[in-house]
């Protein structure tokens, strides 16, 4: 992925349940998600993608992510706040990890 815009769609609730069908997360975990994140105001959120090896940064739309731009490593984990109130959760992880 290089800077290529993406719209993040289809829900919470549609996600949580591909990801305890494939054995990702437990039921627990995913109430907990529910209960901590805004998954209304995610809905139509802009994001913009790049790699560069083992590291991700994204930018996001400010009017949704309160910090635009923010740099993971792979196989970590992100929380964070959006402009809502709420929290965006994901992770990201290499083909081949």
């Amino acid at each position: 992925l290089h800077g290529r815009w993406i719209t993040v769609s289809g829900g919470q609730a549609a996600f949580i349940k591909k990801a305890i069908e494939a054995g990702m997360l437990g039921a627990a975990e995913a109430h907990k998600i529910i209960a901590d994140t805004d998954h209304h105001q995610t809905g139509g959120m802009y994001l913009r993608i790049n790699q560069f090896g083992d590291v991700c940064t994204v930018d996001a739309s400010v009017a949704k992510f309160a910090r635009a731009k923010r740099t993971w490593k792979s196989g970590h984990y992100f929380y964070e706040p959006l402009v809502s109130g709420g929290n965006l959760l994901g992770v990201w992880v290499l083909p081949e990890e």
